[in-house]
Formats: C-alpha cells, sequence, structure tokens
C-alpha cells in the first residue's frame, strides 16, 4: 500500500493539514468542549479513519485518529464495549502508519482484549499486510489495574465496561456518569495518574415519556369509585434535581348508570432525592372531569420511583373530591 497525495497539491494539503491538526491540538489543550460529541460522531470519525487507511491517506487517518480523540473529553453519553474496540482499532492504525509499533500494539491490545474474536476487516487490513500479523500474533495478558476512587451516585465505565478499575499499563477511555449526565470522559496513557472524579452534589433530574396504567379512587359525599385506565406521563428535567412534569390519564369505571369515564390532567414540579430507586416527591396541580363537575381544577402531592424501564408514581389530592392514584408503566427514552 502507498501512501502519497498528488504531486500537484501537495503543498496546498499541507498546509490544510498542518492547520487542522493545529486546531485539533488547540482543542485538546481546552478544559471545555467548543460543542458536546456522541458516540455516533465519534464512530463517524472512525469510518472516516478506515476509508482513508484504505485509500492510502496517511494524512486524512491522522486527521480522523485526532478528531476522535478531541471528542472524547466532549461525549454526552459513554461509549459501549463495541465502540470503544474500534476507537482503539483506529488509534492503532495511525500509529502503526506512523511507524510506531509499539504504540500500535498497545492500542491493537485493548481492542483484542475487548473482543476477542474480532477479526481485522479484509477490505480495511488486506490479507498479506504486516499490521495483520502484528494483531493476529499479540501475546494475551492480563492488563496491570488500579482501583478507582468513586463518588457516590456515579458509575464508571472504563473502555466501554463498568467497573471500579482502570488499566496502568495501557491506554484507556474512562468516563464517570452520573444519572444520564457524563461527569467526566477521557483517555488515559499508560502509566498516567489516576483521574480525580468529583461527585455531583445533586442527583440528576432525568428526563422520559412513561406509558401506563393507572388506577384511582374518588372519594365525594361519603361515596367512593374506582377507575382504571390508560395514563401516559412525560418529565422534562429543569436544573440539577429539578424537574417538571405532566400526565394525561382517562379512569373508566362500569356503575348501575352505566360507564362512566373521569379524564384527569396533572401538571407539576419534582424534586429528585438521593437513592437507588431515584425517588421523587413533588406537587402538581390536577384538572378532572367528573359527572358531577365538568370541570374540577384542584391540587394533590406527588410520589415517585424509577428503577431501570420501570416507573412507580403515587399522588393525592382534590379536584371535585378527594382522589387517591396509583401509576405503573414503562419509561420509553
Amino acid at each position: 500500500m502507498e501512501w502519497s497525495g498528488s504531486p500537484a497539491s501537495a503543498s496546498a494539503e499541507l498546509c490544510g493539514y498542518t492547520l487542522a491538526v493545529l486546531l485539533l491540538l488547540i482543542q485538546l489543550a481546552q478544559a471545555a468542549c467548543p460543542a458536546p460529541a456522541t458516540p455516533r460522531d465519534v464512530l463517524q470519525g472512525v469510518v472516516r479513519g478506515e476509508v482513508a487507511f484504505q485509500n492510502g491517506d496517511a494524512q486524512a487517518l491522522d486527521l480522523a485518529a485526532l478528531t476522535v480523540r478531541a471528542q472524547i473529553p466532549c461525549l454526552d453519553a459513554p461509549l459501549d464495549l463495541h465502540e470503544s474496540a474500534a476507537v482503539f482499532r483506529l488509534w492503532a492504525y495511525d500509529a502503526f502508519v506512523g511507524r510506531d509499533k509499539p504504540a500500535a500494539a498497545r492500542f491493537f491490545a485493548v481492542a483484542k482484549d475487548l473482543e476477542p474474536v474480532f477479526e481485522l476487516p479484509l477490505v480495511v487490513v488486506p490479507e498479506h499486510h504486516p499490521m495483520r500479523a502484528l494483531y493476529r500474533d499479540l501475546p494475551a495478558s492480563p492488563p496491570q489495574t488500579r482501583l478507582l476512587d468513586i463518588p457516590e451516585r456515579s458509575r464508571v465505565w472504563v473502555n466501554g465496561i463498568e467497573a471500579v478499575v482502570y488499566p496502568t499499563d495501557r491506554p484507556s477511555i474512562v468516563q464517570q456518569v452520573a444519572g444520564r449526565e457524563v461527569l467526566y470522559s477521557a483517555v488515559l496513557e499508560p502509566g498516567e495518574a489516576p483521574p480525580i472524579l468529583v461527585g455531583n452534589e445533586v442527583v440528576p433530574y432525568e428526563w422520559g415519556l412513561t406509558v401506563a396504567a393507572t388506577t384511582q379512587v374518588w372519594v365525594r359525599e361519603g361515596r367512593a369509585t374506582g377507575t382504571l385506565g390508560p395514563a401516559v406521563r412525560a418529565d422534562f428535567p429543569i436544573a440539577a434535581g429539578l424537574g417538571a412534569d405532566a400526565a394525561l390519564s382517562t379512569g373508566l369505571s362500569v356503575v348501575k348508570q352505566g360507564l362512566i369515564i373521569v379524564p384527569e390532567l396533572r401538571a407539576g414540579l419534582r424534586w429528585q432525592l438521593e437513592g437507588p430507586l431515584h425517588p421523587r416527591a413533588g406537587a402538581a396541580l390536577l384538572i378532572a372531569s367528573h359527572s358531577y363537575a365538568p370541570v374540577a381544577p384542584g391540587a394533590a402531592l406527588t410520589l415517585g420511583m424509577r428503577t431501570g424501564s420501570l416507573d412507580l408514581d403515587l399522588h393525592g389530592g382534590y379536584a371535585g373530591g378527594l382522589n387517591i392514584g396509583v401509576m405503573l408503566g414503562r419509561v420509553l427514552r
């Protein structure tokens, strides 16, 4: 494979490449990110690097590798295992083309540890390319690790896997997450000092859309009526642990007079508390429609908790009658 550009445009390409690299180096040195990056952005960079390698364009390959490295601190979500392995393979390609075989071997070792059965695609690395032999002949060796100091209410991903240790003898991508917020994301080089992870003082409120079933009891003038029906609720983060929610439900009940339909709209504020189940407490305005009150405004106190995709919501208040409701459903992101 020949790594060369067009002689007629070599000078212009070199100037443009140098400028792009300088801009990336400045971005890498800055503490703040100009814009958030997504795992999809990173994978697009990997693909650009692979295409550059296939085309024998060393400059484009190096630029793609540097771009991905600059995006790591700006990620808004953790990379998974396969995304992390793809990143390390890109960096290995770049190091090999730059004639740094020890670095290429280190990057390949991480990628191979993450995906042991993965084979370099022939469309990217031809059958008899010397880099394929380097990848194939890497000896399997367990990494040396060091314990991470993980703050409360945080979780850490190392190379796409939730972990409490990180390798000290090979590069790694370390990401700290609290709720759905990425608090720290960086590439650690071999022998680098352990990352200083700072906890989030407030559990961040999470957004979501919940589709649920709800059952409620309405009490008025000593008579109680139970209803059952579908409901949908949306949660919106405002700041830190504070959020707003809005729920729409339709309660159905069969009585002697026939079918009763009690639609209800609820909107309010909640504060997310500490705890593994993401407990929330707040207050809301209620508007319900009954046979005895077509439009009945009121208010309620709300409680809720969430584990994984399961969401439980409780509220009690008054809107034309005393009301206690339970909503159980699935969170859709």
